[in-house]
């Protein structure tokens, strides 16, 4: 596989965002820890997930998603590798149609592993 090249505008735009990146999580969690002195709680993971929760930077969408790519690989598994069963079995603990689910499995590796590497 060859190398991807960036044109320049892209090049800029990655630039952009990465320290825009930088910048929204030093935001957050500056954020974060002033509501924590304010309310005398210990800054905690918990906390910061419910933070991020309530202002609406994980969505509901986001979380069901996250909870399928997590529960798929256990689920195929206790359905000996039928992927219908499977996806049934999670259709009835995550509350998304199954072909919304199955969009998710089949579109995992393209539109969104690629954003585990920052991309």
């Amino acid at each position: 596989m060859g190398e991807e090249r960036l044109t320049k505008e892209e090049a800029r735009k990655a630039k952009m965002q990465a320290a825009l990146n930088v910048e929204f999580r030093v935001t957050v969690a500056r954020k974060y820890e002033m509501q924590c002195r304010r309310e005398g709680s210990e800054p905690s993971l918990s906390g910061l997930m419910e933070f991020a929760y309530r202002h609406g930077l994980v969505r509901d969408i986001d979380i069901n998603r996250f909870m399928v790519f997590e529960r798929y690989p256990k689920a195929l598994y206790d359905n000996n590798g039928c992927r219908s069963r499977a996806v049934a079995d999670l259709e009835d603990i995550i509350p998304v149609s199954d072909r919304k689910i199955f969009g998710w499995l089949t579109n995992l590796r393209s539109r969104y592993l690629r954003y585990r590497n920052g991309r």
